[in-house]
């Protein structure tokens, strides 16, 4: 199909996976790995819409085929059964909602080859069991991951990113670049010391985390974070003071955008501003 106008074979993905029910699973099961890759996305665009509006609780109800006919409760459900299929090594990028571990898991260890993973935690279908375990046995099976965004993490959910997760995950994967742990309230400040020795850290999320100013404090002068940052979460970070910017902002001379909205006692940046012109700031001004 690659040969085809775009529009043709966007279409054509849209009408299969708007009527997925109609086809046998075992049909996909041959084709070629860049169109299962072009399915798969596209399904997970709708999935991923589907959980979003019903974790939001939106007085909106969504008419899409999706979220009136497919079933995703099951393991063995007919989606279930077709995105094993679709799942496949040459996969790049990949949107997953994480329901259940045992199975979710297994289908996103195939992908040796993935670049970015965004994962939404279900907050309909809480976890049975959650076990970082899994997430530590997940981690060194994406190499070459670049990016990692966790997206509705609950209190449930959070239990499963610990500082050892953390470790696993900048360990076994080198290549990041960008990473958003938001919400994950069970990270202490031990955690920074895996994220600092990141060689290519450029993209860092650490809002609504419980990390205090001694996460900053001792990282080293030579950290690749110091020269690879260039844009800085911590909104509601509500422990950390004006020594961070002392201790540490002051030498990201690449930091071009720092968001503080919601830090109560981070609030003066004068020397950040006198040694780095070019950065932007957000941050909570109370009169």
């Amino acid at each position: 199909m690659n040969f085809y106008p775009k529009s043709l074979k966007r279409e054509a993905t849209n009408f299969i996976c708007r009527h997925l029910d109609i086809y046998p699973a075992e049909l996909f099961e041959q084709l070629p790995n860049n169109l299962k890759t072009n399915l798969l996305e596209q399904i997970l665009r709708m999935k991923t819409h589907s959980h979003f509006l019903k974790s939001q609780q939106s007085s909106r109800i969504c008419q899409c085929h999706y979220c009136k006919h497919v079933d995703t409760s099951s393991p063995t459900s007919h989606l279930k059964r077709l995105m094993s299929l679709l799942i496949n090594p040459d996969v790049g990028r990949l949107i997953w909602t994480l329901e259940d571990l045992t199975t979710d898991l297994p289908l996103l260890s195939k992908c040796k080859k993935l670049r970015s993973l965004q994962l939404y935690v279900s907050k309909q279908r809480l976890l049975p069991s959650p076990c970082h375990n899994d997430l530590l046995t997940l981690f060194p099976m994406l190499p070459r991951l670049m990016e990692l965004k966790l997206c509705n993490v609950d209190r449930v959910s959070a239990a499963l990113i610990t500082d050892e997760v953390l470790f696993t995950l900048c360990k076994s994967c080198p290549l990041l670049f960008s990473l958003s742990v938001e919400h994950c309230s069970h990270l202490t400040d031990a955690c920074m010391e895996a994220i600092s020795e990141l060689k290519n850290m450029s993209y860092l999320n650490l809002s609504k985390t419980n990390l205090t100013d001694a996460a900053f404090v001792n990282i080293r002068e030579t950290s690749p974070l110091v020269t690879s940052l260039t844009e800085l979460k911590l909104q509601d970070c509500l422990f950390l003071t004006n020594s961070v910017v002392k201790c540490f902002l002051i030498r990201c001379a690449n930091l071009t955008l720092l968001n503080c909205l919601g830090c109560p006692r981070l609030n003066n940046f004068d020397l950040l501003f006198n040694n780095n012109t070019k950065i932007q700031i957000y941050f909570t001004f109370d009169f």
